[in-house]
């Protein structure tokens, strides 16, 4: 090989060298942003669930039953793709609001006054689950104002 050969090779090979080294430092600043993402797009569905039951508590405790049951069938719809990573702590109150799902549908469809009180426990339930709150409920019994 002459000299002007492995010249070409060595810049061929740094040339490919540069290329690899971009290239890995992109792969694993897009992975660490993709994690990011999975895990914001994660919180955010655990926010949108923990305002839509909120939204539904007050529409209640105002006396708008319907606007509160079209806002809890929404929840439950939602909470059915709650993210797997969710903690279990949310997993469990969500399993034990989604066990309640026909009792809390019927009551706020038959215009039941103590509806707001119960979402409003289990609205303080998942904050807690969530970790944003301390307690258990305006009460301080978890089982306050449940049939």
């Amino acid at each position: 090989m002459t000299g002007k050969q492995k010249r070409a090779l060595a810049v061929a090979g740094a040339i490919v060298a540069a290329f690899l080294v971009g290239f890995l430092w992109q792969y694993t600043r897009a992975t660490v942003l993709g994690r990011e993402l999975r895990a914001t797009q994660d919180e955010l569905a655990l926010e949108r669930l923990e305002t839509t039951l909120a939204a539904a508590t007050v529409h209640a405790y105002y006396g708008n039953f319907e606007t509160s049951r079209q806002l809890m069938s929404q929840f439950f719809t939602d909470a059915a793709t709650v993210p797997a990573a969710a903690p279990p702590a949310i997993r469990s109150v969500l399993a034990t609001i989604q066990g309640q799902r026909d009792e809390l549908i019927t009551s706020l469809a038959r215009s039941a006054p103590e509806s707001g009180e119960i979402l409003a426990d289990y609205f303080i339930q998942l904050r807690v689950a969530r970790g944003e709150i301390e307690g258990q409920g305006p009460t301080g019994d978890p089982t306050a104002g449940r049939p």
